[in-house]
Parts: C-alpha cells; structure tokens; sequence
C-alpha cells in the first residue's frame, strides 16, 4: 500500500520482498497503473529488512538508481 501511495505522488519506489516474487511483480505492475509518470522506476528488491546488513546492502545498491533516495 505504501509503494503504491508513492507511485501515485509520482515517486520512484523500491519494491522489497523476501520471499515473493510474485507478490512484488503484482505491486510493480500496480503501480505503474496508479502512477501519470511512466517514466517512473520500480525496482524489485529481495531481502530481509529484519537483518541490517541486507536494508545496508538494499539502500547502497539502490540509491544511484532512484532519485531523492536518501542514505
């Protein structure tokens, strides 16, 4: 629900799972169904945001690719 709320404000968004896929695909195409900017970017991330170093590991990988990202 949040991603799609970000996609909405026209925001790129950071898609994370830990274990589906499928269930992050859904919400990617949902948003870009929700979003007026197409050109908008949304990544889909696998890790477990439970475990520090995989959100470290998330943000790092990510902040390049998406614009107002902050570290």
């Amino acid at each position: 629900a949040v991603a799609i709320r970000y996609a909405q404000e026209n925001a790129d968004v950071a898609i994370n799972h830990r274990n589906s896929q499928e269930e992050a695909q859904k919400t990617k195409q949902f948003c870009h169904e929700e979003c007026q900017n197409k050109q908008l970017k949304f990544p889909i991330i696998k890790s477990d945001v439970a475990k520090e170093e995989d959100v470290k590991k998330m943000v790092s990988r990510n902040s390049a690719r998406l614009i107002g990202l902050d570290e």
